[in-house]
């Protein structure tokens, strides 16, 4: 992740968010932000450690996903963006993995 620029997000929705195997993925991942801590945003978020900016993009599947699922979805992909002091690109929603896997990253 330090020299990357895009990082790309693939997971059936759980309630919102990722599935637990990327939750702890992402997790692991903290060490990719620096211990120590800055106030971005009137918020108190983890230096950066590294010069890129990482574009962040989510792309979700599974049937029925609620609006509100979509929301919460949209709301969380914003918050990491803010931790790991990176953009946004956008959050993609598929019926299926089968759906998922037509479309080109």
């Amino acid at each position: 992740m330090g020299k990357c620029t895009e990082l790309i997000l693939v997971s059936r929705c759980c309630y919102g968010g990722v599935s637990p195997f990327v939750k702890m993925v992402q997790d692991r991942a903290i060490s990719y932000i620096h211990p120590d801590f800055v106030m971005r945003k009137g918020e108190m978020h983890h230096k950066r450690r590294y010069k890129n900016v990482i574009t962040l993009s989510l792309h979700l599947y599974g049937e029925n996903i609620t609006d509100i699922e979509k929301e919460t979805a949209r709301e969380l992909l914003k918050a990491n963006a803010d931790n790991y002091d990176s953009l946004v690109k956008g959050v993609y929603f598929y019926k299926s993995l089968e759906e998922l896997e037509d479309v080109v990253l």
